[in-house]
């Protein structure tokens, strides 16, 4: 295996572990704690602040209680910006189906229309020639053509 294999396979390995235990909310509650602790150590407070951790709690549960505040403001953000969303596509669904009931009226006049053509096509097809120039004297007559 060469190198690049093995980068490869580390990293892939590196990452399932990682996912496995949840590594990287841990990891930012340690990084969390860390900032929080130097702020103080800069406010000059860390001899008066008691330290959260006690021997008897297991670290699991010290890290989930300051990260499960956390994940919990993050999912009602994450549920507010869901329900937007789902607003906006009931509207965009909505648009949609409006635009859609337009298209099929407008399909249907459409048709309509090339019916009607076809129909005053085979009358005038299926005329002779004289019937047709009285009929298109008449019509000039009365006005109702269009050619000028």
């Amino acid at each position: 295996m060469d190198v690049i294999g093995i980068n490869s396979c580390t990293q892939k390995e590196s990452s399932e572990l990682l996912r496995l235990y949840d590594a990287r909310a841990a990891i930012d509650a340690l990084d969390e704690a860390i900032v929080e602790a130097k702020k103080r150590q800069v406010e000059g407070e860390s001899t008066n602040h008691r330290d959260e951790w006690k021997p008897d709690i297991d670290p699991r549960t010290a890290v989930r209680a300051r990260v499960m505040p956390v994940l919990e403001r993050e999912q009602v953000e994450l549920q507010k910006e869901l329900n937007e969303l789902e607003e906006q596509n009931r509207k965009y669904l909505a648009r949609i189906e409006r635009n859609r009931a337009e298209y099929r009226a407008i399909d249907q006049e459409i048709k309509s229309r090339l019916n009607r053509a076809e129909q005053v096509y085979k009358i005038i097809n299926n005329m002779d020639i004289e019937e047709l120039q009285q009929w298109m004297l008449a019509a000039d007559e009365a006005g109702t053509t269009t050619a000028d």
